[in-house]
């Protein structure tokens, strides 16, 4: 094969590449996009009560993730823990145990466990905002 003919060849593999990885860029961004959009509704929703709302926090463990959930016991009635273990399954999270005790009559507290692997920063912020929106928004 000639050296022009390769040299062909080789910038055509490096186009395809290059295309490939701007397509994977692409809707890597629009994934977020999607989720960011999300959360901007549910953080610009009106909610009808301020003192109702929860929090959630999201730490790495040695053994993988912990997840705490603050709740005001009026809150309460409308969260379904349910809902928070869905989503964890969903994003594919091994659920090793969720603890909850009631704390001086008026909050809630929940502990979840996680199993997970090669998990960054970035991840379990994104963990933590998809929570806290799943608690508090009212759909």
């Amino acid at each position: 094969m000639s050296d022009s003919l390769q040299q062909a060849v080789n910038y055509i593999k490096d186009m395809q590449n290059n295309i490939y990885q701007l397509r994977s860029q692409r809707d890597n961004m629009l994934q977020k996009k999607s989720a960011h959009d999300q959360i901007g509704n549910c953080k610009n929703s009106k909610l009808d009560n301020l003192s109702n709302f929860s929090t959630v926090t999201v730490n790495p463990c040695p053994d993988g993730v912990e997840i705490l959930i603050e709740t005001n016991f009026e809150a309460e009635k409308g969260f379904p823990p349910s809902r928070i273990l869905r989503e964890l399954l969903q994003r594919g999270f091994n659920v090793v145990s969720c603890v909850s005790t009631r704390a001086d009559g008026k909050r809630s507290l929940h502990r979840i466990q996680l199993e997970a692997n090669n998990l960054k920063f970035k991840d379990l912020t994104e963990l933590q905002e998809r929570l806290i929106c799943l608690m508090n928004c009212p759909w």
